[in-house]
């Protein structure tokens, strides 16, 4: 995955979005 020029926070912040989520989503996974 290339970042564009320009769009270096972009993925950073979508990343740590998407990391944030998928922990989210394991918690209750899990504890179920």
């Amino acid at each position: 995955m290339a970042a564009k020029p320009g769009s270096k926070t972009a993925p950073a912040k979508s990343g740590t979005k998407s990391q944030a989520s998928k922990t989210k989503a394991k918690a209750p996974e899990k504890k179920k």
